[in-house]
């Protein structure tokens, strides 16, 4: 029983151990892995550590700061980053926040060049979960970009915890069920 318990810890650890293309999506190593500009003024987005202003998800680490100078239409920068992957089904995700946890700040994200959607920063003191299923043709690369959307007496948008993972295919999903099953059927004998 021990040994079935054991096999089939193992094998769930191995279908949860999908890892995200993102580097530093966390950006617990500053911008690595990212590129950064202003879209409006002279600002560049910046990696803060966890404050008051810049709250990072989870209560501690590091969270871009997408305009890294309050609630000023002048600030608004962008962040990207090209990553390689393989024709399949994704998940992108991310948290996001306005400065100070305040809302009005709009920011956008797009997927090579076209803008999936525009999102209004919510109240509230926690942040906000963006998750959604991409399936992706061909082989090649994907830039993610994330941009400031100024507007004048608004807070800029704060994003943390992004990730671009591969979702199992249903054949490779399957074939670990089929070996679960087997495994119960051989201890019952």
């Amino acid at each position: 029983m021990n040994n079935t318990i054991i096999t089939l810890a193992s094998l769930a650890a191995l279908a949860v151990s999908a890892h995200s293309q993102v580097v530093n999506g966390d950006f617990t190593a500053g911008l690595t892995g990212w590129t950064t500009g202003a879209s409006i003024g002279s600002l560049s987005p910046a990696v803060i550590a966890n404050s008051a202003v810049v709250p990072a998800a989870g209560g501690t680490g590091n969270a871009l700061d997408l305009g890294p100078s309050g609630n000023d239409a002048l600030n608004g920068g962008y962040a990207e980053q090209t990553i390689s992957i393989a024709a399949g089904t994704y998940v992108f995700s991310f948290e996001h926040i306005g400065e100070a946890s305040r809302a009005g700040g709009n920011f956008s994200f797009a997927l090579s060049g076209q803008v999936i959607d525009t999102q209004t920063l919510s109240t509230g003191a926690s942040y906000a979960t963006f998750s959604q299923l991409y399936t992706i043709a061909s082989a090649g690369n994907v830039t993610i970009r994330f941009t400031d959307v100024p507007v004048a007496t608004t807070f800029d948008a704060v994003i943390d915890n992004i990730s671009f993972i591969a979702v199992p295919e249903p054949s490779s999903t399957a074939l670990l069920g089929l070996g679960v099953f087997g495994l119960l059927v051989r201890r019952k004998r």
